[in-house]
C-alpha cells in the first residue's frame, strides 16, 4: 500500500538515487523529487510533496534543514547516521509520523536480533571476551558507521571500533568475539553490494505510515519491524 504519489527525496547521494529507483520499480505511479540539502528552494519542494525520505549524513544536517522538514508537515522516513533524531528539539511535536533508524536493511534487522541475544548472554554471564569490530566505507563517509555503533550498543561492552576509509570501498562490518572460557568464537560479517535493501526498507517505512495507525511523532523502525516480523 503506497498512497503517497509525490515523495521528496532529501539528499542527492547514492542512497536516495537507489530509493528513487526502488520506488519507481515497485510503484510506477509514484514520483520522487531529489532535493539537495543546500537547495535554496527545499522548503517549497518539501511542502509540495506528500511524504519525505531523508538520507543525509548526520554531519551534514543542520537546524535549517530540520526546520524545513518540520514546517512542511509531511510524513517522514529518516535514514541518517550519527544524528540524534530522538532528542532533536525542533522535531518534537511534528504533526505527522516519522519512522527512523540508522539502518533500514531488513538483513541488518535480523543481525540486530541475534546481537541482542549475544549481548544478553554477555551481561548475564559476565564472561570475558575479546571483541574486535572493523567497519570499512568509501572515503566520502565522514562519520563512524552508525551500524557499528548499534552493534556495540547491543553487545553492551566497551571496545574500540576500527574504521577504514578506502576510495571505492563497499560498506562492510566484521565482528569477531573470542571468549576466554572455551566457548566457540563468534564471527559476523555484513557486506553491502547494493543499496537496494536499504531503499526497500525505506519504502517499507512509508508503507507502515500509509496504513494509518501510527500516531504523529517518532517511531523506531526496529520496533515496527519486530511487530510486523515476529
Amino acid at each position: 500500500m503506497m498512497p503517497f504519489r509525490k515523495i521528496a527525496g532529501l539528499g542527492a547521494g547514492k542512497m536516495n538515487l537507489a530509493f528513487a529507483d526502488a520506488v519507481h520499480t515497485r510503484y510506477p505511479g509514484c514520483t520522487v523529487r531529489m532535493i539537495g540539502r543546500n537547495d535554496p528552494h527545499k522548503a517549497e519542494a518539501l511542502a509540495d510533496s506528500e511524504a519525505i525520505a531523508v538520507a543525509v549524513q548526520g554531519a551534514d544536517i543542520n537546524d535549517d534543514l530540520v526546520a524545513a522538514i518540520r514546517l512542511a508537515g509531511r510524513p517522514v522516513v529518516w535514514a541518517s547516521t550519527a544524528f540524534d533524531l530522538a532528542n532533536n528539539q525542533i522535531l518534537k511535536g511534528h504533526s505527522q509520523p516519522i519512522v527512523y533508524t540508522r539502518n533500514f536493511d531488513s538483513g541488518m534487522q535480523q543481525i540486530r536480533r541475534r546481537l541482542h541475544v549475544i549481548g544478553q548472554m554477555l551481561r548475564t554471564t559476565g564472561v570475558h571476551a575479546d571483541i574486535q569490530l572493523v567497519e570499512t566505507h568509501d572515503i566520502t563517509k565522514k562519520d563512524v558507521s552508525a551500524t557499528a555503533w548499534m552493534w556495540k550498543e547491543l553487545l553492551g561492552r566497551e571496545f574500540e571500533i576500527r574504521s577504514h576509509r578506502i576510495a571505492g570501498a563497499l560498506p562492510s562490518h566484521h565482528l569477531h568475539i573470542q571468549f576466554t572460557d572455551g566457548r566457540p568464537d563468534i564471527n559476523i560479517m555484513h557486506e553491502v553490494t547494493s543499496r537496494k535493501p536499504y531503499a526497500e526498507g525505506m519504502i517499507e517505512g512509508l508503507e507502515m505510515i500509509a496504513r494509518g495507525n501510527l500516531e504523529p511523532g517518532l517511531h523506531r523502525y526496529e520496533d515496527l519491524y519486530d511487530i510486523g516480523h515476529p
